[in-house]
């Protein structure tokens, strides 16, 4: 999957064209490379551009009907977008903070003790702001339940919902055949995977709803969405609630640890990055000492190396595609009614022309000739997050809790390679699992604290 960006970048190259077109058992697919392109249809014409596919695979068989990112554009998405919009806007975000700073230092004295699960801590760092946030759920251990139900329908969902992944979305007289037949394994698999589905959907929300009927319950998404029905409000029901947070809960684990675990990387292949951003939280936040939110708009450079990291490696680089609800013409160019949209994120991302030396990881891309950050360079959030009405509703709280984990490792810890058993660098492998998200497989990283200073912080802020 990750290997597509990069073709059909290339595709694009070789045909002189940034919106290419082609059929696949009867269907059109259109690709956009340019964010220009993207921005003139998916927000300018978003209205006609902002409906999924239906998918037999993931919506029917795997029972995914419910989640937000695959439902068609109508009625009750647009009551997922409200109720996200309400919860969720860059103001409301912020009574978020506390609960992403615990988990965020949480991380760094796992870091500390025990820095080859490095990849654990990120995925169990995200799993505990996102439980909180959503359900009030206090996630405490590395094996805690709800966060494997969230990995494993991840990993299902994220395998099922490639583009072309199976034929039975393409050919769906396919659905009907039994699954001792040959060439019905999906079937086998989409009753196993369906599991992952239910489990996301309902436990964490029962759990949630039955300690908000106990009166035992922290304040939360849910917490406060139920208090509102109790109220009458109707702007929601319990399904949209209960939907809204599922999707909330899938989409945010894997994808914010994935955009550090790349963060992890880049540092390990640039140490001068790493030194450049250390020295700025040294001067501003003092040597030793824990970065806060606060710090945000006095650290250009670390906010720069944020921009490089969702930039250099995006972690959707071929997101869920759109599909136009009505023919459209764009240059020239016919676009049949019921085309699949597919946003090319990665060739957005590595244009020469917006972006040169694209391949290397340059923060000081994003800074002027003074060190601050310049806004006449596109923000890579405006592609990372998508376009138009299928935006990340959750973008805000994502920025933000990929923000502070990077700034509070930089601060406490070096990022070097490892070394094997005669002392030589290993040189880490930047290979990703298969999928929608671009999620690195495991790597080895050495990370050790800066200072005693440095972790006598972490100690300290751990135990708060």
């Amino acid at each position: 999957m990750h290997s597509f960006g990069p073709a059909y970048a290339q595709w694009g190259r070789d045909c002189g064209s940034d919106i290419l077109h082609a059929t696949v058992f009867g269907k059109s697919v259109i690709v956009i490379n340019s964010i220009e392109i993207a921005t003139d249809l998916l927000e300018r014409r978003s209205l006609i551009y902002s409906s999924r596919p239906s998918s037999i695979m993931v919506g029917d068989l795997m029972g995914w009907h419910w989640h937000l990112a695959l439902l068609p554009y109508g009625k009750i998405f647009r009551a997922y977008r409200r109720l996200f919009h309400r919860e969720f806007n860059p103001r409301a975000v912020m009574r978020f903070r506390p609960l992403q700073l615990k988990a965020t230092r949480d991380m760094l004295q796992g870091l500390a003790d025990s820095p080859d699960e490095f990849f654990d801590h990120l995925v169990h760092m995200s799993g505990k702001t996102i439980m909180g946030i959503t359900y009030g759920i206090d996630v405490k251990s590395h094996d805690d339940p709800y966060i494997a139900a969230a990995e494993r329908a991840d990993a299902s969902l994220f395998a099922a919902g490639r583009p072309g992944a199976f034929y039975v979305d393409f050919l769906p007289f396919l659905r009907y055949l039994p699954e001792w037949m040959p060439g019905a394994g999906f079937k086998t698999k989409a009753k196993e995977w369906r599991n992952h589905a239910d489990a996301i959907f309902n436990l964490p929300y029962e759990a949630a709803k039955q300690d908000y009927l106990n009166g035992t319950s922290r304040v939360s998404f849910i917490s406060q969405c139920l208090e509102a029905l109790d109220k009458n409000v109707k702007d929601f029901d319990e399904f949209v609630v209960k939907g809204t947070a599922a999707s909330m809960y899938n989409a945010a684990v894997d994808t914010t640890a994935s955009v550090v675990k790349m963060f992890v990387l880049a540092m390990i292949r640039n140490p001068d990055v790493q030194e450049k951003a250390q020295k700025e939280l040294d001067e501003v936040v003092g040597r030793g000492s824990l970065p806060d939110f606060d710090h945000e708009s006095s650290l250009p450079y670390v906010s720069a190396v944020v921009k490089e990291v969702f930039r250099w490696q995006p972690v959707t680089p071929i997101p869920f595609p759109h599909m136009v609800t009505a023919e459209d013409a764009y240059n020239g160019y016919r676009i049949p009614a019921n085309s699949l949209v597919i946003p090319n994120i990665w060739a957005m991302l590595h244009n020469e022309s917006v972006y040169p030396n694209p391949s290397s990881f340059i923060p000081e891309r994003f800074l002027d000739s003074d060190g601050h950050l310049d806004p006449t360079v596109p923000d890579p959030s405006l592609a990372s997050f998508g376009f138009g009405r299928r935006i990340c509703p959750g973008r805000y709280l994502g920025w933000s809790s990929v923000w502070i984990s990077i700034a509070s490792i930089l601060a406490t810890f070096n990022i070097e390679k490892a070394v094997d058993t005669e002392g030589s660098p290993i040189e880490p492998s930047s290979e990703c699992k298969p999928g929608i998200v671009a999620s690195p497989l495991p790597f080895p990283a050495s990370i050790k604290p800066r200072s005693a200073v440095a972790l006598s912080a972490i100690q300290a802020a751990a135990h708060k």
